[in-house]
């Protein structure tokens, strides 16, 4: 047994050290021919150049579990030149991750499927490379790589730049592969289906990665998945264009791989979910992701068709816009998407601001802000039914709580307040301290995609000198055992805050006195003066100061 273990390490120690290094082109001509030359083990280490013509195209790794690397590892300053005459790596043999590409520009590749690199049924790495102006054309599949029949690579640390595809994936195909993609940037690419990325029967998982300025002629600039599983986690999709299609971001297709950490930006669609589009029962979770100044037909931020019921939570809608329907979200044929912590701020339609259901569809919203839509009002609804618990509706022009939804203002613990964003201008959507959304002010919730991210600049959580005299409404409400009532006032003043009955008498007085300005909150606990339980109905709160007076209804249920 002892001399059986002696014999095997042995050999592993004796290929080790044979092991060498194969120079290109100074002891091989051709990184084929340095290839041809290697054996399990060894790296074939290319000079600083461009190379071309044959030996330096539809280069096979013959199976080998060897690195081809470019000397230095800076792909800029090597390149494989295809010259609209092949591809240039063909990995076909069954490699696995001791298969290394590193540090290589490929350029002017033309295959039809993968026109820079094909790994069939083969699972290399590949490293630190850059694909440039490959197009897998005719009808082609994967301008730069294809990965298809149990493929399995890994992609790292890649830039695809203006590769294109004429069917699917201008950067990257993958055809009932597991591709795992980190760190790499796709911009320029185009395809049919998912300008930089498509994958259809795939499992794809693509973390850290960047898509901007992709377009898509159909579905999915920047990603596209079609009866697809996998992973998009810490991705930012910007300036990606569908022109005439749906997702300009990310196009889920009968695929619900989770979503997660990922900003979209300024991302188009002609018709459906400029940000996002999910169809034909997808349903991910999507969690703390960020969607700003996306743009669609309906579905700026998201769009949902087709029986889908995604899980969005602690995302952040801001600014997003749709020409008819769901400036931030957008529900169609019977999708019943359920959003939790999310803050969906200035975006606009024509109907739904924030979110629109037409056709058989359903929303549950749960802590949410829904606030200053400038069109289109908070949520807009057609034969269609929502839920909303604990969710602030406030500023959006076309209403708030109307509607399907008129009645659930006052039930649930739902309301109407500003919820002081820290500088809303800006896109923090971060909250005060004093915000009537902070589970500290509320006492049952937090309530939006982020909580307190500002200090007060006063003690007591006050804001010094905030532009006017309001009156916020009280929350929750209606209420059992306490109430929390929010006022500012924007300099200092005589206040007189007091509760009346339906009859006019008042009933308990809660503030009286010289304030300083900003930003107060004051708890009535449903007793009157006398500290006796009031009885349930309809009470009045009155703010009186200096020639300011308002009024608001406070619902008392036992």
């Amino acid at each position: 047994m002892k001399y059986a273990v002696f014999t095997i390490l042995l050999l592993i120690a004796t290929q080790l050290s044979f092991a060498t290094t194969i120079h290109v082109p100074s002891e091989q001509p051709t990184i084929e021919a340095g290839i041809n030359a290697a054996v399990d083990g060894d790296t074939v280490l290319v000079a600083v150049g461009t190379y071309v013509g044959e030996g330096n195209r539809d280069i096979d790794f013959l199976g080998k579990a060897i690195i081809v690397r470019s000397e230095g590892g800076n792909p800029e300053t090597c390149s494989v030149d295809c010259d609209r005459n092949g591809r240039a790596f063909y990995f076909g043999t069954g490699e696995d991750s001791n298969s290394a590409l590193e540090g290589f520009t490929i350029v002017n590749g033309d295959a039809k499927y993968g026109a820079a690199v094909f790994c069939d049924e083969s699972s290399p790495r590949i490293v630190n490379c850059v694909f440039r102006n490959n197009y897998a054309y005719p009808y082609g599949y994967g301008g730069a790589i294809n990965c298809s029949y149990l493929a399995a690579p890994t992609i790292i640390r890649c830039v695809f730049s203006n590769n294109k595809a004429q069917t699917k994936g201008g950067g990257i195909y993958a055809f009932h592969a597991s591709p795992t993609i980190r760190n790499c940037v796709f911009t320029g690419n185009y395809a049919e289906n998912g300008g930089g990325i498509c994958g259809f029967n795939a499992d794809v998982i693509a973390d850290s990665c960047t898509f901007s300025s992709n377009t898509a002629s159909r579905g999915g600039a920047g990603l596209c998945l079609i009866n697809s599983s996998g992973e998009i986690k810490n991705c930012r999709f910007s300036d990606n264009y569908a022109y005439g299609g749906d997702g300009g971001g990310l196009w889920l297709d009968s695929s619900s791989p989770p979503v997660i950490d990922c900003e979209f930006v300024d991302n188009r669609a002609a018709d459906w979910g400029g940000g996002t589009c999910c169809q034909e029962e997808s349903s991910p979770e999507i969690s703390n992701c960020l969607y700003v100044g996306n743009t669609a037909e309906s579905g700026g931020g998201i769009g949902l068709v087709q029986n889908c019921n995604p899980n969005i939570s602690g995302c952040a809608f801001f600014r997003n816009a749709a020409d008819t329907c769901g400036g931030a979200v957008y529900c169609l044929l019977g999708s019943a998407p359920k959003l939790t912590s999310c803050s969906l701020v200035e975006n606009q339609a024509v109907r739904g601001g924030g979110i629109s259901c037409i056709s058989s569809s359903e929303v549950e919203v749960y802590q949410t802000i829904i606030a200053f839509s400038p069109r289109g009002g908070a949520m807009s609804f057609n034969i269609s039914f929502a839920l909303l618990w604990c969710c602030d509706l406030y500023g959006n022009v076309g209403g708030d709580w109307t509607g399907v939804i008129a009645d659930q203002e006052v039930a649930h613990y739902n309301f109407s307040a500003d919820p002081l964003f820290c500088d809303r201008s800006a896109g923090n959507l971060f909250l005060h301290p004093t915000s009537p959304c902070a589970s500290s002010v509320n006492y049952v919730a937090d309530i939006g995609a982020y909580g307190i991210g500002c200090e007060s600049s006063a003690a007591n959580g006050e804001i010094a000198s905030p532009p006017h005299f309001s009156l916020l409404q009280n929350f929750p409400n209606p209420f059992n055992l306490s109430t929390c009532i929010v006022y500012e006032i924007p300099r200092p003043a005589n206040v007189e805050l007091a509760i009346y009955n339906i009859t006019g008498r008042q009933v308990v007085g809660l503030v009286s006195g010289i304030k300083a300005s900003g930003l107060h909150r004051v708890f009535w606990d449903g007793k009157n003066e006398t500290g006796h339980p009031c009885a349930s109905g309809v009470y009045f709160c009155k703010l009186l100061s200096c020639s300011y007076t308002t009024v608001r209804k406070i619902l008392l249920l036992k």
